[in-house]
């Protein structure tokens, strides 16, 4: 499948090396997303090309930003386990630095 700014949806690097990209593409009638895995290979023809598309600094925004995204669900879902399981009762998003008294 062809990369165009037509069909390009977003994109970020899925391994620790670096290696290869997850791109999502539109259909040409677009109503329906599509994976492609990419080799970063900036020797490659077909990489170059997307690489017009996203810059390798996007790229690694993208990175960052997908797994603050994914680490921020995983938290969440380990709150929920612990509230059901009965490991603690209340989940404190925020402290209030006024509400914490040291001199008891």
């Amino acid at each position: 499948m062809t990369i165009t700014e037509t069909n390009y949806i977003t994109a970020h690097f899925i391994d620790n090396e670096r290696k290869n990209i997850h791109v999502l593409l539109k259909s040409d009638d677009g109503t329906s997303v599509y994976p492609y895995i990419l080799e970063y290979n900036p020797d490659d023809p077909i990489c170059q090309e997307f690489l017009k598309l996203c810059s390798l600094d996007q790229l690694h925004e993208n990175t960052y930003t997908k797994k603050q995204e994914e680490r921020k669900v995983f938290v969440s879902q380990i709150k929920k386990i612990a509230q059901k399981e009965g490991l603690i009762k209340h989940i404190i998003e925020e402290v209030n630095p006024k509400e914490i008294n040291f001199n008891n």
